[in-house]
């Protein structure tokens, strides 16, 4: 494991994405998250225990993410230093922002098409705690 980085569980991270109506592909080596927005994808890493996870086709505020590793795919990774439940917190700001709505391509976006789910602030705080209080 490296320094400086907290690892969180995948199935934690792939729970938020299924609560949040994401699509999610596993793929070999990591798991592709969609919404909405065309051409963005979040990657966290396919193992039990994740210290990486990648943002395609975007960049964040610089508070949930730090740049990544120079790659013509990757623009930035989440920052895995904080605490588990900050890194839940951030992602799920991360998908929500990034996924579910664009205010550049709202337009394009068909209102129909919005499958995802809107969670308040104390909703996903509410199900992040349910899910941390089930592993652990």
């Amino acid at each position: 494991m490296k320094k400086n980085v907290n690892y969180v569980q995948q199935a934690l991270v792939i729970a938020l994405a299924q609560k949040m109506g994401l699509s999610i592909e596993p793929q070999k080596g990591f798991t592709k998250i969609t919404g909405v927005v065309p051409n963005r994808a979040v990657y966290p890493a396919n193992s039990k225990m994740i210290g990486r996870i990648d943002l395609s086709g975007f960049t964040h505020v610089a508070g949930a993410t730090h740049p990544s590793p120079p790659t013509k795919r990757v623009q930035q990774c989440v920052d895995m230093s904080k605490p588990a439940p900050e890194i839940l917190r951030d992602l799920y700001n991360i998908l929500k922002d990034a996924l579910v709505d664009d205010s550049a391509n709202a337009q394009s976006i068909d209102s129909s098409a919005k499958k995802v789910v809107e969670l308040t602030e104390e909703e996903i705080n509410t199900q992040l705690d349910a899910l941390l209080a089930d592993v652990g």
